[in-house]
């Protein structure tokens, strides 16, 4: 789920399509201050793209801006979440290494351990690889399909995209922590790797 900044909600409102379209729709939810999902912002895209051929110059250049403003924000999303995610992955590698040779004890090791190193998030970008070459998509579609089997949950921060990529990196080291201790289940192979400096 995106949160969309409030004039964006008013552009979409205001476009010239009925209360059914989904440009419409969109606004709408935004202006009431609810988090969009990607395919609804995506139905609007297409939407203006569609609808904007019918427009005149002035409409035209603002349906253009609409969908640029839109792309843009999609691709933000999409590359924050996929960094947050290899980020809690590379977070988990490296601290539980650091943690085999420096258990402080009774403390969260997360709050303690040093920053992640250059070599921890090098290895959580190569088991990226094969987090998605197992399954056969993306490390992007693979959180959605996280988030649809979460359905009662709205995904609206980072925060849970770079959670789930910790407890990727958990299971792959077999700790018998996992994602569905919190989540419901979806469909996804991990590979087993450890990781060691």
């Amino acid at each position: 789920m995106i949160e969309l900044p409030n004039y964006i909600g008013d552009k979409l409102a205001g476009w010239h399509g009925s209360m059914y379209d989904p440009v419409y729709a969109v606004g709408s939810c935004v202006r009431a201050g609810e988090p969009v999902d990607e395919e609804s912002i995506r139905d609007a895209i297409n939407q203006l793209k569609r609808s904007a051929s019918a427009c005149d110059a002035e409409g035209l250049d603002e349906a253009m801006e609409l969908i640029d403003e839109l792309e843009q924000i999609l691709s933000d999303t999409i590359v924050a979440k996929r960094a947050a995610i290899i980020g809690g992955m590379a977070r988990a590698f490296f601290v539980d290494d650091w943690a085999r040779d420096n258990d402080p004890g009774g403390v969260e090791l997360m709050g303690v351990a040093p920053a992640t190193s250059e070599h921890a998030k090098k290895f959580a970008a190569d088991f990226t690889k094969k987090v998605e070459a197992a399954n056969g998509k993306n490390l992007i579609a693979l959180f959605n399909d996280a988030c649809e089997a979460d359905a009662d949950v709205a995904f609206t921060n980072n925060q849970e995209a770079r959670n789930f990529g910790h407890y990727l990196a958990m299971q792959a080291m077999g700790h018998g922590v996992s994602w569905f201790d919190d989540h419901a289940d979806f469909e996804i192979e991990i590979p087993y790797m450890e990781y060691f400096v």
